[in-house]
């Protein structure tokens, strides 16, 4: 092979190398969409994956989502948020999702954190699968007077907590992605028109029950 053809052939491959870690960094990112419905509830969804590069150093079966909250939790708050759920990381079942707020340590103040436990199992809180797909959704409701951040906001995700440096002062896990709030889709009109006529002929159906209840 001749000096410029080995040149050519040393910068496709240095080209095609390129490529294959862009993908790579690009399939590793972990992103949420979060829809908006109001202050106190969202649709959230996921996609990319978590990579095997950046492993968490504690807590590896939860995600923690930070600079969420336009109105933050009030202190040593910890309260449920998933209420519908078939969220899932590779094969995992995502089943819980909890906020909390201020006093659990710099890494649980004011977030949003999610993963899989299994109470009672020898190993009850197993590590999130690395380079498997984020897919399904979650509703998140919040029920302690804290509020999400507006349409537009955008923050970190990161992986577990680093509980390696000290056992009572846990410092942040890695980051391992993002996320971003969009504003819920207005329905059409038609359909707005359908959930009024379908509440309309609910309400109807009740006060039917309710009369033929009492005519009893």
């Amino acid at each position: 092979m001749t000096a410029p053809a080995r040149a050519r052939s040393a910068s496709l491959a240095g080209l095609m190398a390129g490529l294959f870690a862009a993908c790579g960094s690009a399939q590793a990112a972990v992103h949420l969409d979060i829809q908006r419905v109001d202050a106190t509830h969202v649709l959230v969804t996921g996609s990319g994956f978590i990579d095997a590069g950046t492993p968490a150093l504690g807590e590896n079966h939860a995600l923690f989502v930070y600079d969420l909250f336009a109105v933050n939790p009030a202190h040593l708050v910890n309260s449920w948020l998933l209420w519908q759920n078939d969220f899932k990381v590779g094969n995992v079942s995502i089943n819980f999702a909890h906020d909390a707020g201020t006093g659990y340590g710099t890494p649980r103040d004011n977030v949003v954190y999610f993963g899989m436990s299994l109470p009672g199992a020898p190993n009850p809180f197993p590590a999130l699968p690395v380079g498997a797909p984020l897919s399904g959704s979650m509703l998140w409701t919040l029920t302690d007077g804290s509020q999400f951040a507006a349409a537009g906001s955008s923050g970190l995700l990161r992986w577990g907590m680093d509980t390696t440096t000290d056992p009572f002062n846990f410092g942040l896990g890695p980051s391992v992605g993002t996320w971003n709030m969009v504003a819920a889709p207005v329905p059409e009109p038609a359909s707005a028109l359908l959930l009024a006529a379908g509440g309309l002929l609910l309400a109807s159906a009740m006060r039917g029950r309710t009369v033929k209840a009492k005519s009893r």
